[in-house]
């Protein structure tokens, strides 16, 4: 899923969104939303705290479903992979199998 694109379902049907403005990065997007630009979608993580300081408010938290989504762990390629990177990548790797 693109970042500016809303995962709206309504009877399982997928509605498409067309935003006025977007951003390629969850901050900017909730830099855009804290200064009344106009609502976003962002994960919970991002914005939690904005919400219990009361700076944003929470929208639709029942009506908009969460849909499977890529994520990508990446790390800068060269000959060596320190152990605690390759132990964590295979952490993950494990979980994310555990999932399915």
């Amino acid at each position: 899923m693109h970042l500016n694109n809303w995962p709206i379902y309504i009877n399982d049907q997928l509605y498409k969104t067309s935003p006025s403005i977007t951003a390629s990065n969850g901050e900017s997007v909730r830099q855009l939303a804290l200064q009344g630009v106009g609502i976003a979608c962002l994960s919970e993580f991002l914005i939690l705290k904005d919400i219990k300081e009361g700076k944003l408010i929470a929208l639709f938290e029942d009506e908009i479903k969460i849909h499977e989504q890529k994520i990508h762990a990446v790390y800068y390629k060269k000959n060596y992979i320190p152990k605690r990177v390759r132990l964590f990548i295979d952490y993950l790797y494990e979980k994310l199998q555990q999932l399915n």
